[in-house]
């Protein structure tokens, strides 16, 4: 058995030094990491928008496949609205799908006036490209929508 007496010349604990290096170390490794995560964040928030236009897109093609009644996105800066009817201003409002994004992702398109609509269509549907941008990084990510309504964006 080890008597109290043989710790009596031994040192116990840590020293002042050693704590401030530990603690330098972990101060280093968070500024270091801090950029990363907040890129790692704007990067999600920018997919999760670009999944929810692609959605928007397909849940407008499907609705209008499913019942032959127009069907139309409106995409505006930081939203974007699945409505129902030949255009957004002669829609029912009550069946309106708002999507509203945070203020650092805005939404463009190549379609006139903003919006794609189904109306008119034999099963061609007006093709077309919405830019999702974040104004953090500035990447864009473009979702593209073929004749046939089919959405296209990501890996391709």
């Amino acid at each position: 058995m080890v008597s109290p007496a043989t710790f009596a010349g031994k040192r116990r604990g840590f020293t002042l030094m050693e704590i401030l290096i530990v603690l330098g170390i972990f101060a280093v490794l968070a500024v270091a990491s801090f950029p990363l995560y907040s890129n790692i964040q704007t990067q999600s928030t920018r997919q999760s928008a670009v999944d929810d236009v692609a959605d928007a897109l397909r849940l407008s093609i499907a609705q209008f496949r499913a019942d032959g009644s127009s069907r139309g996105v409106l995409f505006e800066p930081h939203a974007v609205t699945v409505y129902t009817g030949d255009s957004y201003t002669s829609r029912d409002a009550q069946y309106d799908r708002r999507i509203e994004f945070s203020e650092v992702i805005s939404v463009g398109s190549t379609f006139s006036n903003n919006e794609f609509n189904t109306r008119e269509t034999d099963m061609q549907f007006p093709s077309g490209s919405i830019i999702v941008t974040d104004s953090i990084t500035k990447k864009q990510e473009i979702i593209r929508l073929t004749s046939l309504g089919v959405v296209l964006y990501g890996q391709e």
